[in-house]
């Protein structure tokens, strides 16, 4: 999908790889984005609620928000935040070269669509093992969740994949899906299979972690034995 409105970290295996992108602080480590996949902020929370409303305005099953594609939506706005993988013929599907994932340079004609199918799986180390279907949003300002939800809804494609029209429909209801937003950037992640992961809640004043090797090789230790 083309135009402004484009289509964690817990204990488990899959969500491992999220640990892996970290920058060098002070006497540890902390993670590049705060721990993608464990929680929602308030905006992410208050989008999932909208989304889900809106379905079952429609007569539609809420969607379950859940960890391993929250975890893929959250790590793509950091990407698009930091990173703006996005720019010329590449729109907002795309990725960066960021080592946690290879990257993407999603093009109108959907010729590297399986990039966009993909990101689940390997974000999440197999855990997630459905396809992604992902839905984007970007202005100049702050992204509000009304207004990603607003420009969603004017867009007829994008609003297909919300409400599982047209080609969508053999997805109905989806599976799972996932939330993400930072800055002028919002997206919501569709998954064609339930999560093994589960659902995933807004956050509780959790802090971000700070990490050291040691601890790093015994959460390793702790989620492979999973």
């Amino acid at each position: 999908m083309t135009g402004n409105m484009h289509h964690g970290i817990r204990k488990s295996a899959g969500i491992l790889v999220g640990i892996l992108a970290l920058v060098f602080f002070s006497n540890g480590f902390v993670l590049a984005q705060d721990n993608p996949g464990e929680c929602l902020s308030a905006d992410e929370a208050a989008l999932a609620q909208l989304m889900n409303d809106y379905r079952q305005a429609e007569g539609l099953a809420p969607v379950p928000v859940t960890v391993s594609l929250t975890a893929v939506a959250q790590w793509h706005v950091w990407d698009q935040d930091v990173n703006h993988p996005h720019g010329g013929e590449c729109n907002l599907h795309s990725w960066s070269d960021g080592s946690l994932w290879t990257p993407v340079c999603y093009t109108a004609d959907h010729a590297n669509a399986s990039g966009m199918w993909d990101k689940p799986r390997e974000i999440t180390a197999n855990a997630y093992t459905g396809n992604g279907f992902e839905i984007a949003y970007w202005t100049s300002g702050t992204a509000s969740p009304e207004g990603a939800l607003s420009g969603w809804q004017g867009s007829p494609g994008h609003n297909d994949v919300i409400l599982n029209a047209g080609m969508w429909e053999s997805f109905n209801p989806w599976p799972a899906m996932g939330v993400g937003m930072r800055t002028g950037y919002a997206v919501i992640w569709f998954g064609s299979t339930t999560d093994p992961q589960g659902t995933i809640s807004e956050c509780d004043n959790i802090p971000t972690r700070q990490l050291t090797w040691g601890s790093i090789k015994a959460l390793y230790r702790t989620q492979g034995s999973e």
